[in-house]
């Protein structure tokens, strides 16, 4: 850690004005790192009066509002580049991924070990602007910002199928030509419902396909044929028998 307090001529608002900024900022603001910004005001433990008063000396303040001291006992800041693999590697699994948890949450993208470096040397970074030791500032983060909103799922567009009233109608129509009689009440249902769940097979799969063709569903009539032939094959068997006699007496009467 670096023992150079030059607060440089950067001026700061407040932690609100700055910290909505902090994802897209932080990658050009480690470049600044040299020029150490005095921190904004905070409270800090005057060792001389034993009060707690409002102040922005430079170094870092712990969270018993003490400054931090190195080895050599003076006041320091954070390397954030450097310092954050180190407090990477030193942290304990559990509450590293607890750390990482609350940054991802805040919006501060983590999830590789590239991003979770660069998201807590995001945090150091604010540390050494702030003036506090790296788990306040973590403090603030929770409390002053607040979270992502949660990702809405992905509209998914609804798929237009034939009206039921018009195949009700279609399935009474073809029924009464293919079997002799219309489709009862549960056969229509079963037609109406047979013949949207093609359509919506038809859709979901040109959805899923790139290029090529795909042959699109029969007629409404057509597929009402071929499901009064599916249900009930003997009285279509029997309807067309009957047509056929039906013909061939008719013919026989012009004889």
């Amino acid at each position: 850690m670096s023992d150079n307090q030059d607060t440089g001529g950067l001026e700061l608002g407040t932690f609100e004005e700055f910290l909505p900024t902090l994802a897209a900022q932080y990658p050009e603001l480690f470049a600044q790192q040299d020029e150490l910004p005095r921190p904004i005001a905070r409270y800090v433990f005057n060792e001389q009066t034993g009060q707690v008063e409002l102040s922005d000396i430079p170094g870092l303040v712990n969270s018993q509002n003490r400054l931090e001291v190195n080895a050599d006992g003076n006041a320091f800041y954070y390397e954030p580049e450097k310092d954050a693999t180190a407090l990477y590697y030193s942290m304990d699994p559990e509450k590293r991924q607890d750390l990482l948890d609350i940054l991802d949450s805040k919006g501060i993208a983590t999830g590789t070990y590239d991003r979770d470096i660069r998201a807590i040397a995001g945090l150091l970074y604010d540390s050494n602007l702030l003036g506090k030791t790296h788990d306040v500032t973590l403090r603030d983060y929770i409390e002053k910002i607040p979270d992502k909103a949660a990702e809405e799922p992905a509209r998914v567009a609804p798929i237009r199928v034939t009206s039921s009233a018009d195949l009700r109608k279609v399935g009474r129509t073809v029924s009464k030509s293919v079997l002799g009689r219309e489709f009862n009440e549960q056969e229509l249902n079963q037609w109406v419902t047979s013949f949207q769940g093609q359509q919506v097979g038809v859709s979901q799969r040109a959805a899923a396909q790139s290029g090529g063709t795909i042959e699109s569903v029969a007629t409404p009539s057509v597929a009402a044929e071929e499901f009064a032939r599916q249900i009930a094959p003997t009285e279509a068997k029997a309807y067309d028998y009957l047509g056929y006699a039906n013909k061939f007496f008719n013919g026989l009467g012009r004889l």
